[in-house]
């Protein structure tokens, strides 16, 4: 059999570039990440993992809203352990967000670095500090709540 490389050599060369794209995207980490149990988490408002400004719009000056554009979020444990984190526990493949006040509604996160507005319906002090505390869902014995500390700023 007589082999005719000016044939050959562009289909092999062809062959390798089509391989070598392939190969990047099989290799890449699928985004978003879903939570999933046995996993350690950051909690992130408005950037910051363990203490963050909110701000918020205080008609009467007691109570109020939090502005818009401030968010939500997590993120994947720290592997270091510099910043205090929480475990999703046997169970939990969500993290839930409160307010630490009954009446708001919690936020749900599925993925990790998915990121959600603040309610601009919860209802928060114009000023002074409080936490959100980030908690596993559903919740197991092994679960590990975690809470940023939140210092509420009158915005006007």
């Amino acid at each position: 059999m007589k082999v005719h490389y000016r044939l050959v050599l562009p289909l092999a060369t062809a062959a390798a570039a089509v391989l070598a794209a392939a190969v990047p995207a099989a290799a890449a980490i699928p985004d978003p990440v879903p939570i999933a149990p046995g996993q350690g988490y950051l909690p992130v408002v408005n950037g910051q993992s363990t203490t963050a400004s909110v701000l918020v719009d205080c008609p009467n000056g007691v109570t109020g809203h939090p502005s818009r554009g401030q968010t939500l979020s997590v993120k994947p444990g720290d592997p270091a352990g510099t910043v205090p984190a929480g475990f999703t526990g046997s169970a939990g493949k969500a993290v839930d967000i409160g307010s630490g006040n009954p009446q708001n509604s919690a936020v749900q996160l599925r993925f990790y670095n998915q990121v959600a507005a603040l309610p601009t319906t919860w209802v928060v002090p114009c000023s002074g500090t409080g936490l959100f505390t980030f908690t596993p869902d559903p919740n197991s014995p092994t679960a590990l709540a975690v809470s940023v500390k939140v210092t509420f700023f009158n915005a006007a």
